[in-house]
């Protein structure tokens, strides 16, 4: 019986829009593989979100969505230890299996679908060139949302402020605003960086201003 290859790369993605290959093109069939670990980007993420993916683009948008596991009950865990496994096995005929486990409660979730095989291993696609830029933001857009739910935490708290509180708010959730809007888009990373030193000086003055120096109830 002829051996069977994977005519195209699988990847997998989460909060992050980059895909990491876990299975390339021309590789040799049955393949398993396990024990790949995620963390969560900050201790407030109630949830994880992991993406399997069938191409081989750095932009997760830019691949075919094979499905999506959602693994709830992540808060509490800690950014670089590991609260999700993941495994997956590709049969000689294209299934795909990929099972995840909540580290923290011990649920495991399955999700199954299809690839295209081949008796010949087909070679890897030279003519995509992985996008360097794109995974410097993506890296920079991970930093930023943690900045953005650390910062709506922040103005949840104080009670009384004062015109210039209150002025620095405003401006706090403006940028907040723009800064989720360029994450979206998903590309431009002078204008991530900037927003976030923006976000990053704001904050500073509110919490100056509305914890150094509080206004007295009247």
């Amino acid at each position: 019986m002829a051996n069977k290859f994977l005519t195209e790369t699988i990847g997998v993605s989460t909060e992050c829009g980059l895909s990491m290959p876990i299975a390339k093109t021309g590789q040799e069939l049955p393949y398993q593989q396990g024990q790949w670990m995620f963390s969560v980007t900050d201790e407030c993420q109630e949830e994880m979100n992991i993406t399997i993916l069938l191409g081989s683009r750095a932009r997760a948008s830019d691949n075919r969505c094979l499905g999506n596991l959602r693994i709830p009950q992540t808060q509490g865990g800690y950014r670089g230890v590991p609260c999700v496994s993941l495994s997956f096995f590709i049969q000689e005929a294209g299934e795909l299996l990929v099972s995840a486990e909540n580290l923290k409660t011990g649920t495991i979730y399955h999700l199954r679908s299809s690839v295209n095989t081949s008796d010949e291993p087909a070679p890897c696609n030279t003519d995509l060139v992985e996008d360097i830029r794109f995974k410097e933001f993506a890296r920079a857009s991970i930093l930023a949302r943690k900045m953005i739910r650390s910062n709506i935490m922040t103005l949840k708290k104080p009670d009384k402020m004062d015109e210039h509180s209150r002025k620095v708010k405003h401006q706090l959730h403006s940028v907040i605003k723009e800064l989720e809007k360029t994450i979206q888009a998903g590309s431009d990373l002078q204008q991530l960086q900037l927003l976030m030193n923006d976000l990053s000086q704001l904050s500073l003055q509110f919490n100056f201003a509305a914890y150094t120096n509080p206004i007295k109830a009247t």
